[in-house]
């Protein structure tokens, strides 16, 4: 029987471990796919692919009746531990959780390793049109802050002062196309 909390007499849920993800599932470093270990009751059985489609585009799946996005299980399963923060996707496919493909990330660096905005009609990051003077303006988001970076005559030089901005704030999470 599950515990549960004095004062809202609820279940109180046990983390998901290492060890309890092991019994459950196998992983595969190579193609990131995870494969069932037993056959769940009515359900899917040992050996099956494990995890469907969300619909933001993450793999997901249940275990002991809690939602986890497969990426977060693959860490969890390799490394031993939850991630501190976020995992990044280091090729933009949500599917893709091979382990060589996942990395720690704050909300920042998850961000900055990310596509041009479908609205952005200047075609590179970084850069917006400032109305009043006719100039393009560099600026970089960081930990929450929007940091000018000067005003430029073309798109390319206002996106190129941001590339380097972003390959010094972000390094390797520098996305800049």
């Amino acid at each position: 029987m599950a515990k549960t909390t004095q004062s809202q007499n609820t279940p109180v849920r046990k983390p998901l471990t290492q060890r309890r993800l092991k019994e459950l599932l196998r992983y595969n470093r190579r193609t990131g796919v995870f494969i069932r270990r037993v056959t769940v009751s009515g359900g899917p059985k040992a050996g099956d692919i494990a995890g469907s489609l969300a619909t933001k585009g993450y793999l997901v799946m249940s275990i002991d009746g809690h939602m986890y996005r497969m990426h977060r299980l693959a860490w969890l399963y390799v490394h031993g531990r939850w991630p501190k923060d976020m995992i990044d996707h280091i090729n933009l496919d949500k599917t893709d959780n091979r382990i060589a493909n996942l990395r720690e990330a704050d909300n920042s660096k998850n961000k900055a390793n990310g596509r041009l905005y479908r609205n952005n009609t200047l075609g590179f990051k970084g850069i917006r049109l400032h109305k009043q003077n006719g100039r393009f303006q560099a600026q970089i988001r960081t930990k929450g802050k929007t940091i000018s970076l000067g005003y430029y005559g073309t798109k390319e030089e206002a996106h190129e002062a941001y590339c380097r901005a972003a390959r010094k704030v972000f390094g390797e999470f520098a996305r800049t196309s």
